[in-house]
């Protein structure tokens, strides 16, 4: 079965005093949902408040997930960094890993976010290969 890959940034609408405990609850809601569709992928919350998302799995199930995520009230500011298929799974074992506090993060998304218009993909696999390293530090 292909595998299909969604990556995007956003800036979060929570309230800081609020975002440990919300956070904590998008991530118990989505490992479950995730776990059950077949999806894996990572989640960074950064200081600036932003949000940077990688779900993989069928096309079809990831998809779905991304309309959910459009929906939530808690973001605003989606931008896709990548939409479209992968010869494989970056987190094969995390049906959602979560790293919050990720500070050097920032500047990362900001570039994959400028990236976007251009022809280039180096700041978007840059910000893949962090979120990996991330989320594989035990």
């Amino acid at each position: 079965m292909p595998i299909h890959l969604i990556v995007y940034a956003s800036r979060s609408l929570i309230p800081p005093a609020y975002a440990a405990l919300e956070i904590s609850d998008i991530v118990t809601k989505s490992v479950e949902r995730n776990g059950r569709l077949g999806i894996s992928g990572a989640l960074l919350y950064t200081e600036d408040q932003r949000f940077a998302q990688a779900l993989e799995g069928d096309v079809g199930s990831v998809n779905d997930v991304m309309a959910s995520i459009r929906r939530d009230a808690r973001h605003t500011q989606i931008v896709m960094l990548y939409d479209g298929p992968m010869q494989g799974r970056y987190f094969p074992d995390w049906s959602l890993a979560y790293q919050g506090n990720a500070p050097a993060i920032d500047q990362a998304i900001r570039s994959a976010e400028y990236e976007v218009a251009l022809p280039s993909t180096r700041a978007l696999s840059e910000l893949l290969g962090m979120m990996v390293r991330l989320v594989r530090q035990p």
